[in-house]
Formats: structure tokens, sequence, C-alpha cells
């Protein structure tokens, strides 16, 4: 049915195993939201700007990443392409919540301020990199975002920061130090009240088995083709779960 897992999946499986049924099976897309679009050109904005570092061994003139995100943000716009973990996704539509002028300066001054705390400390080795965690047999796939010799980065662009018991539970805060044996630090996006915070994670011996643990129980309910719904939580509703009208219904 599919030859690998990824933290995204792994998630979405653990909240709802049908919401993974609709996406991964069926292969049915929601039309992505205008903060996805916020996020995917805000990741693209910092990915050149750290690959020109990388590169030319030198920092970049102060507004490249805000130049990158600011054509980034208008071809997806235009094309209604959205990147999805290692794929490019065309889309009929963006379900925009909020002006799309607004969110672009939202961007831009996020960027601005990342530029100017942040990113002046950080020696980047690795941008995007592909990596593949196996856990017996089960390749669980990822890209991260950011990595220096001593951490690896992940970036967010999000309301709010992560509560305690979100950064505990994170999946990526499992795998990814898991595949790059080193730590990982969330750097968060808030859009609500546009700032920069850093949020470190840490993960027990007991975390990780643990988490071995659930990807291969989800690796073998998976090839069982019995995928629940799971009602039970904030994720259901018309709101939240693009699928919640078929999911019903159905």
């Amino acid at each position: 049915m599919i030859d690998h897992l990824s933290p995204s999946q792994i998630s979405m499986f653990l909240r709802c195993p049908k919401q993974w049924e609709f996406r991964y099976v069926q292969g049915l897309k929601i039309p992505p939201s205008g903060a996805m679009v916020l996020g995917s050109a805000y990741h693209e904005g910092l990915a050149e700007r750290f690959r020109f570092i990388i590169k030319n061994k030198f920092q970049p003139y102060p507004l490249l990443a805000v130049d990158y995100f600011d054509t980034a943000f208008e071809r997806i716009r235009r094309e209604h392409l959205v990147t999805e973990e290692d794929e490019t996704v065309p889309f009929d539509e963006i379900q925009w919540e909020q002006d799309p002028g607004e969110l672009k300066d939202i961007g831009v001054r996020l960027l601005q301020k990342y530029e100017k705390v942040i990113a002046p400390n950080i020696e980047p080795v690795s941008v995007e990199e592909k990596d593949t965690l196996i856990i017996g047999d089960i390749p669980v796939c990822l890209i991260t975002d950011l990595e220096t010799s001593t951490k690896t980065i992940d970036h967010k662009v999000k309301k709010r920061l992560f509560s305690e018991d979100d950064l505990r539970q994170s999946i990526q805060g499992t795998i990814y130090p898991m595949a790059t044996l080193k730590p990982l630090e969330f750097h968060v996006a808030k859009t609500k009240v546009p700032d920069i915070v850093i949020q470190p994670t840490s993960r027990s011996v007991a975390d990780e088995a643990f988490c071995i643990k659930q990807i291969k129980a989800i690796w073998q309910a998976i090839s069982t083709g019995v995928f629940p719904p799971n009602d039970q939580g904030w994720h259901c509703n018309e709101k939240w779960c693009g699928y919640w009208k078929l999911c019903k219904e159905s």
C-alpha cells in the first residue's frame, strides 16, 4: 500500500486513522489554507538564505530571505502549488481565511525579525536534507529544515507557541534526533503577535523506545486495511478536518 512513513503521516494516523486513509490511501487532498501558503513561502525564504551561506561562505544581504519569500508567496498564490513534505502538490483553490496581503505582511515582519535576532548566530551545514530512519524494516522518511554541526532546527509558523505537552508529545521531537543524532530546536514564528521564539525539546531512551513501538504498531495496522474514525478530540469537527463531512456521510 505504501513504502514508507513520515512524521506527518504518523501524527495524522495517531490523530485519526480514517483521516490518514482519506489522504494516503484514497489520495484526497483538501485545499490549502492561507496559513499553509504563508508557512510554505516562509520556509522557502529561510531555506534560500541558508543555502546562500553554505555556497558562498558569507552572510547574504539582509533582505534576501524576504525577497525569496515574496517571490514564493506570489508563485504559490498564482499557481496553487504548495509543498507538502517532499512533494509539490497542485490544488484547484486556496482557502484564504485572512486577506493575502495581510498574511504576506506578517511573513515579511517575521523574516525581518528572524534575520535580525536569530539568523546571525546560525552556521548551517545542510538545508532541507532528506534522511531515512529505519525502524525494523520500516523506512521513516524525513526532511530536516536546517542543521548545524551541533543541532537540528525545524521552522514552524503558528499562531501560538507549543505548550509543554505539545513539545513532549511531538513525533518530530522524537524522530528527528533519532535520525540526525542531534538535539532538536523548534524555531517558532508566531503570527498572532509576530515574534520568533526558540523552543528546544528533548527525549529519553524510554521515549524513543515507545516511539519505535508506536511506529511498528501503525505499520501493522496499515497492513490490515482497517482505518476506524476517531471523533474523540478537538480535531474532529468541520473547522479543523477537511474530511469531516465526507467521513460523517460515508
